[in-house]
């Protein structure tokens, strides 16, 4: 083995495995797809009325009420 160059300072120097390293961490292909996101209106809209209706009728919101 060849010996460890040192600097000036007595640490050893080391050479950088950076430029080893895979630099495409993409993956090659189509990236262009649709997606496939259904929402459903209707049953959304119920889903947030009945979590007003909850909160509405906590005691949290009570508690707010009376703090302000």
């Amino acid at each position: 083995m060849s010996k460890p160059q040192l600097d000036s300072d007595g640490f050893q120097l080391v050479t950088s495995k950076k430029s080893a390293k895979n630099k495409s961490l993409v993956p090659q292909g189509d990236l262009n797809y649709a997606p496939d996101i259904k929402i459903d209106i209707k049953k959304s809209y119920r889903h947030i009325q009945t979590a007003v209706g909850e909160f509405e009728g906590s005691e949290y919101l009570d508690n707010i009420i009376k703090a302000v």
